[in-house]
């Protein structure tokens, strides 16, 4: 799996070793947030809205304090602004190349965030379909179970309790860091970047968002 940082790749991990993970067998689902140069079977691709994503990882940056509508009290400079910038053309890259790579590969499949995030009948769907596989009620109920927001957040927030919130301490069986979950919300970006930036975000990034198919 070729995960871009932030587009909800540990929940899709989650996902997959559910269907997937057989390490009896020697079978084992190899992510990396690097180009894939290299795969035998399948590869999987997950991307998001670039704004949402370089806003989520400039969150988990440090902690940062919100009010009750979730909005972010901690002041976002244009140097904070030029950094997320940045940072979504760097993740931007990495997709190209990975799509280059993947391109004559008829195994590659491509999970946009905003498709199946609030949507897992179709995520369903679009593995059952891609993996020409079958999953039944009950496993589709004990994935949704382990793999809700709410339960990725009660595991962040004990990592933070017994560990503390800096991002690199994880639970190593579901790969959820402290401070890893906020709200997960589409156009979360907007919370975050002031008004008077928000143009020079979106012209910025404006490129990247259409070769992806999203709205500016």
């Amino acid at each position: 799996m070729h995960a871009m940082p932030r587009s909800g790749c540990t929940c899709l991990i989650q996902v997959f070793n559910h269907l997937f993970y057989h390490p009896i067998n020697g079978e084992e689902i190899i992510v990396s947030h690097k180009v894939v140069e290299e795969f035998d079977k399948y590869l999987v691709v997950t991307y998001r809205d670039f704004r949402d994503a370089a806003v989520s990882a400039w969150r988990i940056g440090s902690p940062r304090e919100y009010d009750e509508q979730g909005k972010c009290l901690a002041e976002v400079t244009i140097n904070d602004v030029k950094w997320m910038i940045k940072w979504a053309q760097s993740s931007a890259r990495r997709l190209r190349k990975q799509r280059e790579i993947a391109k004559n590969k008829p195994r590659a499949l491509y999970l946009k965030y905003e498709q199946w995030v609030n949507d897992f009948d179709l995520l369903f769907f679009i593995i059952e379909k891609h993996f020409k596989i079958t999953i039944d009620d009950e496993h589709r109920q004990a994935i949704l179970d382990d793999t809700n927001i709410n339960r990725n957040k009660e595991r962040a927030s004990q990592i933070e309790k017994e560990k503390g919130t800096n991002f690199e301490f994880h639970d190593e069986h579901s790969k959820i860091h402290a401070m890893h979950v906020h709200k997960g919300a589409i156009g979360e970006w907007k919370n975050f970047i002031p008004l008077e930036y928000q143009a020079l975000f979106n012209k910025e990034l404006t490129p990247i968002l259409l070769e992806w198919g999203y709205e500016i």
